[in-house]
Formats: C-alpha cells, structure tokens, sequence
C-alpha cells in the first residue's frame, strides 16, 4: 500500500497515430456482472475492444450543438 500524501509523477510518452469515430454498440456490450466466478443479475458495460495503447473518449450529441460529430 503505497504512502498516504506523497506525490508521484509519471512521464507518459506517446502519440496519437489514428482517431476513429465508432458508434458505441461496436465498442461496448452489456453482459452479466461476474465476482468470484458467480454470475450477477445486473448488466454492466465491457469494452469489445481492450489493449494498453487504445483508450476512449465518449461524448454525447444532446442535439443542440452545431457540430455534426
């Protein structure tokens, strides 16, 4: 367990080689909840698609922005 009140620092260097626009039933599926090996009975959101060099920035269109996307 780290040490309560100390700061750390950490430099990540990447960059960004692609942005792609994907509707949300491709990325994400609803499944049972799991603990311990016992399914649940409530639904929860799993990402389709899981790898350490990919993340994902939901945003919602309201309908009352301007912007297409």
């Amino acid at each position: 367990m780290g040490q309560v009140g100390i700061v750390e620092r950490i430099k990540n260097e990447f960059y960004v080689k692609e942005i792609t626009n994907y509707p949300e039933n491709m990325v994400v599926e609803k499944r049972l909840e799991k603990f311990c090996g016992q399914d649940g009975t409530n639904m929860v959101e799993y990402f389709k698609m899981v790898s350490p060099d990919m993340f994902y920035y939901k945003y919602i269109n309201d309908g009352f922005d301007t912007f297409r996307h």
